[in-house]
Formats: structure tokens, C-alpha cells, sequence
């Protein structure tokens, strides 16, 4: 028996190819996700507590808030309309740059968590993009850390509102990332990161600094 092709038969083969391709960019998704929070980093953290002389729990905390973090910043541009995000004037950077350090480690970690690798560069040093970051942070996460993450300025937080309103109200918090810390905000799914304990503008850029190789990092 001959098959017949007409345009029904051609639309619903279309919408077949059109879900498996969705289906595939979910699962994707899903695994980037989960790396944000899961992806093994206590080389770089045990290398920071080091050198930053801290015990492991307050170790565990950066690090924590570095995954949180890293998690806005690896939104699909698309999603976050390609405007920076900005990191605070804490000791979330300097974890930050210590990962960096740990080049092949940093590397697999963008690829894991974002899909493309982010740079740690001077571009999102604006108040306005910390604003963006501490509104997205909390929208995400809850209130933010004031240790970790300073309450920008209240005009840096209008100006960001304000463009928000002319674009219709969107927001870029909505990653779905595991908020790492049991509970559910906005669109972030609730689950456990890693690292626990207690409780401005962005910085200059990390070229390539040192090396990873063999299990350690370059140094400074």
C-alpha cells in the first residue's frame, strides 16, 4: 500500500521534528541545571580557603554564593537580553578569580554549567549591572547575603526598574536554576547546592593566569 504525503501528513511530521527538537534542548537544559551546583569545584575552594585563610564552612559559603552567581550568568543571553550582570564587591569575585586561575577547571565548568565559556572581564562593572545581579538574586535565591552581596544603590536599582518598565516588565531571573538552598523562589526550582555556612561594582578582568594541570592550579 502506497503511502500518501498531503499537507496534513507534512504539518504533523513538522510538529514531531519541532517537539523532539524541544525535548532535546529541555533535557540540555536540565544537565546544565544540575552542573551549576553539582559540578566538583573543591579544587579551586580548598586553593581559596588557602589562600584567603579561611576554615572550610566560610570556604563552603563563597563558594556557594559564587554557583549562585555563576547561575544568573549562565542564562541563554537570549533570556537575559544580553545585558551584564555585574559582581559584587565581596569575596564572590575573588572566588571567582581563583577559579579562573584553574584554567581546564574553569573551562569544563562554563561548558557544563553555561554551554560557552564566560569571561571574568571589566565589561559588567557598571553599578547598574550589580543592580541587575542583586535584583535577579534576589528574585531567584531570596534576599540576598548582605556579607556576600551589598545593596547597591537605591538610584542604580531605579534606573534598572525603570528600564524594565519601557520593556514591557521582564525580568532575568528567570534561569530555573536550584536556588542551593532548599527553597523555591520566582522560577528557581528548590534543591541543595554545595557549600554551607554563615552568612558594589564589578571587577577587572582575569586574562589566562597560570595553569591547570595534573590536579593543580596556576598561581598569580
Amino acid at each position: 500500500m502506497s503511502t500518501i504525503w498531503g499537507p496534513g501528513t507534512l504539518i504533523l511530521a513538522s510538529w514531531a521534528t519541532i517537539a523532539a527538537w524541544g525535548g532535546r534542548l529541555l533535557h540540555q537544559r536540565q544537565k546544565r541545571l544540575r552542573a551549576v551546583f553539582a559540578h566538583d569545584l573543591s579544587l579551586a575552594t580548598e586553593r581559596f580557603r588557602i589562600r584567603q585563610g579561611l576554615d572550610a564552612a566560610t570556604a563552603g559559603f563563597w563558594e556557594r554564593e559564587f554557583r549562585r552567581y555563576f547561575g544568573l550568568m549562565a542564562t541563554p543571553p537570549a533570556l537575559a537580553a544580553g545585558r551584564p550582570l555585574g559582581a559584587p564587591d565581596s569575596q564572590v569575585d575573588d572566588y571567582w578569580h581563583e577559579l579562573v586561575l584553574c584554567t581546564a577547571l574553569y573551562a569544563d565548568y562554563c561548558r557544563a554549567a553555561a554551554g560557552r565559556f564566560i569571561h571574568h572581564h571589566v565589561g559588567a562593572g557598571s553599578a547598574e549591572a550589580y543592580a541587575r545581579t542583586w535584583l535577579a538574586y534576589e528574585a531567584c535565591y531570596g534576599v540576598p547575603d548582605p556579607q556576600a552581596w551589598p545593596a547597591p544603590s537605591p538610584m542604580a536599582i531605579a534606573r534598572v526598574q525603570k528600564t524594565r518598565g519601557d520593556q514591557g516588565g521582564g525580568t532575568e531571573s528567570s534561569t530555573g536554576w536550584d536556588s542551593g538552598s532548599g527553597q523555591a523562589h520566582g522560577s528557581c526550582g528548590g534543591g541543595h547546592g554545595h557549600g554551607a555556612g554563615h552568612g558594589g561594582d564589578g571587577h577587572g578582568g582575569c586574562g589566562g593566569h597560570g595553569g591547570c594541570g595534573g590536579g593543580s592550579c596556576g598561581g598569580h
